[in-house]
């Protein structure tokens, strides 16, 4: 019989290589994390680390916690990591953080669903969402325009002209690598792929991995700041909008 202290050796081998790697698929490793010993120390380790062991897709996954900064991405890392060293600033990473939340906001439309609305979501069908939601920005009255602003913390003023005046449309350059509105889609999802958060049906269809479904179910719908802008993204802006502005003081 294994004793605690062999069972300790083995979890704490289990979280280095979560640690390092990110991901775990040894099956031999992931049927000794189902020892409740062995479980309990790694999920110790992790805790201890501010970190967050996941399972999905017969792997194990260590993410980070949403409040530790230790680990999260820069600003610079995300720039290279999403757009390989293509000179953008931040309002681009805005822009994809919005991408990311349009795209959720389609599989999960409602702040108390748990099921996933649909199975997969065309990446044309994406860029029709947001091209709907940035042509509305321009609508709204500066001051109702900087309450939004303040209380999803996105400057959507500049991300749409990003995506209204910098970015050509599809139709122009069908090809992913394009600087278009398809092209810059393409660079924020393939981020997503190398995360193991989405993957591609017949190369232009997104699906969520169960990775990704994990961490909605773990941290999607605890966010003051989400759930303001799923709630402007469930409906047309400018109803969702005069709505939520008279509530703002609610929104932390």
């Amino acid at each position: 019989m294994i004793n605690g202290e062999e069972n300790m050796l083995i979890a704490f081998d289990i979280f280095r290589e979560l640690e390092h790697e990110g991901v775990l698929s040894n099956k031999e490793k992931i049927i000794a994390y189902n020892n409740e010993e062995i479980r309990d120390y790694v999920e110790d380790f992790a805790r201890r680390s501010d970190m967050v062991i996941l399972e999905a897709d017969q792997r194990l996954y260590m993410v980070r916690n949403v409040h530790n900064n230790k680990f999260m991405f820069t600003n610079e890392e995300l720039r290279e990591k999403i757009f390989k060293g293509k000179k953008v600033t931040n309002v681009h990473l805005y822009l994809a953080y919005f991408t990311i939340m349009v795209l959720l906001a389609k599989y999960y439309n409602s702040d108390e669903q748990t099921v996933q609305a649909i199975q997969f979501l065309a990446v044309e069908d994406l860029e029709k969402e947001i091209t709907k939601y940035l042509g509305q920005i321009n609508k709204f009255e500066e001051n109702v325009l900087i309450d939004v602003m303040e209380k999803t913390h996105l400057d959507l003023e500049g991300i749409s002209k990003v995506w209204n005046e910098e970015l050509g449309p599809y139709e122009e350059d069908k090809t992913k690598s394009a600087w278009n509105k398809i092209g810059f889609l393409f660079r924020v999802l393939n981020f997503l792929k190398e995360e193991d958060l989405v993957t591609f049906y017949e190369e232009t269809n997104i699906r969520l991995t169960e990775k990704m479904v994990e961490l909605i179910n773990l941290y999607y719908f605890n966010s003051s700041r989400k759930n303001f802008l799923l709630e402007l993204l469930k409906r047309p802006l400018e109803e969702a909008v005069e709505d939520l502005v008279e509530t703002s003081n609610e929104i932390e």
